[in-house]
């Protein structure tokens, strides 16, 4: 999988990088299964993902037939595209969208989310007021 990976970035940065990528934001911070610890640079990858991953999107951790890897557009791939829309419903979610686009704060690996903020243009979408 990894050289058919390998060849997608290649391919989508041979052609001006995307035009729109449409994320969610995870509880942890992370944005297209690129989980905390995720790089700037990252490219498209398959990744281990977090326990509280697989419990928020598919329910009890334990259960059998629930995916503990996924394929994930890289971080390097997602910044190149022209537009950014973040989508995040849910009250739960505040505290995420606060923290990663939280002015004072530097973005980091540790919210992966955090490196959309020095986008020139993302949109982000939300069910709730964020800095209000």
């Amino acid at each position: 999988y990894m050289d058919r990976l390998g060849e997608y970035d290649r391919l989508v940065k041979a052609n001006g990088g995307p035009d729109l990528v449409i994320l969610g934001i995870g509880g942890n911070g992370h944005v297209a299964f690129n989980e905390p610890g995720s790089a700037k640079d990252a490219p498209t990858r398959i990744i281990e993902l977090e326990e509280r991953t697989i419990r928020d999107n598919f329910g009890s951790v334990g259960k059998r037939g629930y995916p503990t890897r996924a394929a994930t557009l890289g971080l390097d791939t997602i910044l190149q595209a022209k537009h950014i829309l973040l989508l995040a419903t849910g009250e739960g979610k505040r505290a995420v969208v606060e923290k990663a686009f939280d002015p004072e704060t530097p973005p980091s690996s540790e919210c992966p989310a955090s490196w959309l903020k020095n986008h020139p243009n993302v949109t982000v979408l939300t069910d709730f007021n964020v800095f209000p």
